[in-house]
C-alpha cells in the first residue's frame, strides 16, 4: 500500500503481484486491504486496487473450516443465500486456546431467537 499524489490529488494504491505467491490473497493481504480501505475512507481519498492475482489462498484456513457455521437466510433452502458465517463461543475459545486468535478476524454479534412452543 502506498499513499501517492497524482496531479495534486492524494490516493491510496493497493496492488498485488502474480510473481509473489501467484498474487493470491491470504489473511495478511486481506488485513492490509481492510486497513488501507479504512484509511482511505478516513482520509476521504480514493482507493485504487491493481490486481494481478489467482484468487484466495483458502487452504491456509483449512484447519478452521470445520468450526465455521452458516446462518442461512432460509435453513430449508440454502439457495436463498446466507446472512453470515459464525463460530460458536466454544469453537472461538478453542481457537484462542491454541494461540491462533490472530489467524481469523471476528466480530461479536448477538442473535436473539424467538422460540414458539407448540400449544
Amino acid at each position: 500500500m502506498h499513499l501517492i499524489s497524482i496531479l495534486g490529488r492524494e490516493i491510496i494504491v493497493i496492488a498485488n503481484d502474480i510473481t509473489i505467491e501467484i498474487g493470491s490473497f491470504g489473511p495478511k493481504e486481506d488485513l492490509l486491504f481492510l486497513r488501507a480501505s479504512e484509511l482511505a475512507r478516513k482520509m476521504k481519498v480514493p482507493r485504487i486496487y491493481i490486481a494481478s492475482n489467482s484468487g484466495a489462498r483458502i487452504g491456509i484456513a483449512r484447519e478452521f473450516l470445520p468450526t465455521f457455521k452458516v446462518a442461512w437466510e432460509d435453513d430449508q433452502d440454502p439457495e436463498k443465500g446466507f446472512k453470515y458465517l459464525y463460530l460458536s463461543p466454544e469453537d472461538y475459545s478453542s481457537i484462542i486456546s491454541r494461540g491462533r486468535e490472530n489467524s481469523i478476524q471476528t466480530k461479536l454479534i448477538q442473535v436473539h431467537w424467538n422460540v414458539v412452543l407448540p400449544s
